[in-house]
């Protein structure tokens, strides 16, 4: 996701700090955050920071790894908006590549639905659900399963669009 970072030096005059305070800076999410169950689509800020690590630092090889779109539990199978986020999110990685930066991996946050720390079995993260309450644990692919399954072998005739399948 993308944030936006101020300096909050003054929090390091308090006598009681934790992690958030340890950092002295303010941070304020970018984009629609009006969606309290998914992250803001912001693509612009992965091609900026790609961007700027090309300038920053030579252009070393880049990875990145745990991107995606998490999602309600109870939309599961139709998650339209994690195909959105991974397609919008992936061009910008070409953008970044076309004007030189060294990106040589980009891999989805999670194969499969997972128990997250925060927020339990509440939220769905990966391209396969998982049925928890089957002693089995049965999977079944989500829309985004099919969608990046095409894209990963060029059968996608439209990248861009969630209602391409």
């Amino acid at each position: 996701m993308a944030v936006y970072v101020k300096d909050n030096s003054s929090c390091l005059k308090e006598s009681l700090r934790d992690f958030s305070k340890d950092m002295a800076v303010e941070v304020t999410l970018a984009g629609n955050t009006s969606f309290p169950n998914e992250y803001a689509n912001t693509p612009w800020g992965l091609q900026q920071v790609l961007l700027y690590i090309k300038e920053t630092y030579g252009n070393p090889p880049v990875y990145i790894l745990e991107n995606g779109q998490r999602t309600p539990q109870s939309s599961a199978l139709e998650d339209t908006t994690r195909i959105e986020y991974l397609s919008s999110h992936i061009e910008a990685v070409l953008h970044s590549i076309r004007k030189g930066s060294n990106v040589k991996g980009y891999f989805q946050w999670a194969l499969m639905d997972l128990f997250e720390l925060f927020n339990g079995y509440e939220k769905s993260y990966g391209l396969y659900y998982v049925d928890f309450k089957d002693p089995n644990l049965k999977r079944i692919p989500k829309r985004s399963a099919y969608w990046y399954s095409s894209f990963l072998m060029g059968t996608l005739h439209h990248a861009s669009s969630a209602a391409a399948l």
